[in-house]
């Protein structure tokens, strides 16, 4: 006859056993939802903005099922005016842009969160920044990325479009 201890450490073990089998020796994992990343995996790759005076290229990767990563500059005669690197990564409960701007604001980083949007267009948005406030990404056209920013300066609202073509 087993023992009140005996009895519950074989209740113990037994269900160890179980809750920990796995198939195949495999660890089972719960599989994660990265939806709001998977709706911009049409970022990755390379964008370009070829003008007479100016030329703006854009270059995102997928870093993991969670993150994805941009490097982005714009050239005058050669020379680089304008230079900043870009994240987006999906959280718990929320989606967020993080703007590094090469030569201004410190390079400290600048974050926006997703808010939702229409079809077709991402915002995110930081109420709390000088310029800009929102930023919108938008691939309506295949092989293209209408991006733009707004806010205020001055007390007057600002946009300022770009339009990429993707690099072949």
């Amino acid at each position: 006859m087993l023992t009140m201890k005996k009895t519950a450490l074989l209740c113990i073990t037994v269900m160890a056993f179980f809750c920990c089998k796995n198939e195949g020796n495999k660890v089972v994992e719960t599989p994660k939802n990265y939806s709001e990343i998977d709706q911009l995996l049409w970022l990755t790759g390379g964008w370009t903005n070829i003008g007479t005076e100016s030329q703006s290229y854009e270059t995102w990767k997928q870093i993991n099922d969670s993150t994805l990563s941009a490097y982005s500059y714009t050239t005058v005669n050669q020379d680089t005016v304008f230079a900043e690197q870009m994240t987006i990564q999906q959280k718990l409960n929320s989606t967020i842009l993080t703007v590094v701007s090469e030569d201004e604001n410190d390079n400290v980083p600048v974050h926006f969160t997703r808010i939702p949007s229409d079809k077709g267009v991402v915002v995110f948005e930081n109420k709390k920044h000088d310029f800009p406030k929102r930023i919108y990404y938008a691939n309506k056209v295949k092989d293209s990325l209408h991006a733009w920013i707004e806010g205020s300066i001055d007390g007057e609202t600002r946009r300022i479009d770009f339009g990429f073509v993707r690099a072949h």
